[in-house]
């Protein structure tokens, strides 16, 4: 059952768009009949497709709109085309699961946390490219997986910084991408912990697995040769990112 205070999913199965901005169309559709959102909402999607990849992995992708749009938002919702023969979406990538994000301040945190830990689950998510049950994809975005494991108590890496979320909408798909860009750029060990959870800071899925929400506390920290240099370049992207990206 959903949380009062939940988003609106609304899903559509079975659908054959004939490109990705078919499916695009098609989700936002789904949230303008709604009344989740206003229907210039989907022109922001469309653009918002125009400057960064929303593929998430495994054939889940996370259309939604540009930040400055937010206040066309009228109700947070999520509207989900399923796409059982898939659609081609970026670089030879296929999406099967067309997950439309519309969202009232953090509320896509919770939502891109519980489907990164979805993505995890294989036997699953084959199952909701083919459902014809509805109830069955709802449930799944509806519930909060366990988070993954680790091995003992977490522990922070020699090199640290600790850092307040200030991220008015927490760190979501984009900035978090920036992140793994910068991790990526040497060869140390970076990572990021919040609270008893730790995520590798050059792996995506992980970093929104934390569901970094404004005013969280992180500790990033790294280990290896280039471990200060590899830090101070992070700390400038996480501290730096623009409104925009933000």
């Amino acid at each position: 059952m959903l949380a009062p205070n939940a988003p609106r999913v609304l899903i559509r199965t079975a659908a054959t768009p004939a490109d990705k901005d078919a499916a695009i169309r098609q989700a936002a559709q789904l949230l303008v009949a709604a009344g989740c959102i206003d229907p210039a909402y989907e022109a922001s999607m469309l653009r918002r497709e125009g400057v960064a990849n929303t593929y998430l992995g495994h054939g889940v992708v996370i259309p939604h709109g540009m930040v400055d749009d937010r206040a066309l938002v009228r109700e947070s919702g999520l509207a989900v085309l399923q796409v059982p023969g898939g659609v081609a979406w970026h670089d030879g990538q296929d999406a099967h699961l067309v997950v439309a994000i519309a969202a009232q301040s953090d509320t896509h945190i919770t939502i891109l946390r519980r489907l990164t830990r979805l993505i995890q689950d294989e036997a699953r998510l084959a199952r909701l490219r083919t459902t014809q049950d509805p109830a069955e994809i709802a449930a799944a975005l509806s519930e909060d997986a366990p988070a993954p494991g680790t091995a003992g108590p977490a522990a922070d890496l020699p090199y640290a910084f600790t850092w307040t979320v200030d991220y008015p909408t927490g760190l979501h798909a984009r900035p978090a991408s920036a992140w793994v860009e910068a991790a990526r750029g040497g060869s140390a060990r970076i990572q990021v912990r919040h609270g008893a959870e730790v995520a590798d800071a050059k792996n995506l899925i992980a970093l929104l697995q934390l569901g970094l929400r404004a005013g969280d506390e992180a500790v990033i920290s790294a280990e290896g040769e280039d471990a200060p240099a590899a830090l101070t370049r992070l700390k400038a992207v996480v501290t730096g990112l623009s409104a925009g990206e933000k």
